[in-house]
């Protein structure tokens, strides 16, 4: 089967979506220590010390400094919308790869090759086919029957008599019988078709996924 990513690659993604995610929540802000401060760097490149972080210092990230100015904690600047959506394409392409390779693994449940799924799907056009012939030959019998009773018909007509009512209903039933049996094949006709299209993919797959 082949591997859609590099096996540590897609290990590595995945912590760094699920760490991604964990970020991207309310953030609180790191407790100052006792004569400690906050120091970050201001809109206009300045290192700014505040025993009160505003807005500004927690989107550009900042440091806890303890009362003799060491760095006991350092906060990353919040994401950039551009830098949220890179994270959102990411977590998108890692869930769907996790959901293809399910739809696979539940695909090589069903079918180990892909002559295994052209075999069940010759199977399901015979089954169908089968359908269909047994529609033509109840038709061709409708057809004898109806054709049958309108030969009646004309030969009373020919011979000046009038064509008994439960005569012509014959003819109207076989003709409606004919009709259901035409609509019917061609129901059948289109279930080959959409099972062919519910394969194609499959068969398809099962040549990408099966060495």
């Amino acid at each position: 089967m082949k591997k859609g990513f590099n096996y540590c690659l897609a290990v590595l993604l995945l912590l760094g979506a699920h760490s991604l995610m964990a970020e991207d929540g309310p953030q609180e802000v790191e407790p100052l220590p006792s004569g400690g401060v906050y120091r970050y760097m201001g809109p206009s490149g300045d290192l700014v010390h505040t025993r009160t972080l505003p807005w500004d210092g927690i989107v550009a990230g900042y440091e806890v400094l303890d009362s003799r100015g060491r760095v006991v904690k350092s906060v990353r600047p919040l994401p950039t919308a551009e830098e949220k959506a890179e994270r959102e394409r990411l977590r998108a392409k890692i869930l769907a790869k996790e959901e293809q390779e399910k739809r696979d693994r539940e695909l090589l449940r069903m079918y180990a090759t892909p002559k295994d799924a052209e075999r069940a799907l010759e199977r399901q056009l015979a089954a169908i086919e089968m359908n269909i012939n047994y529609s033509r030959n109840a038709k061709l019998q409708a057809e004898i029957k109806r054709d049958n009773a309108i030969q009646q018909a004309a030969d009373r007509e020919r011979r000046g008599q009038q064509v008994p009512e439960h005569l012509q209903e014959s003819i109207a039933r076989f003709q409606r019988e004919v009709d259901a049996l035409d609509r019917e094949i061609a129901e059948q006709q289109k279930d080959k078709e959409g099972v062919r299209e519910d394969y194609a993919p499959i068969i398809e797959r099962l040549k990408e996924i099966v060495h």
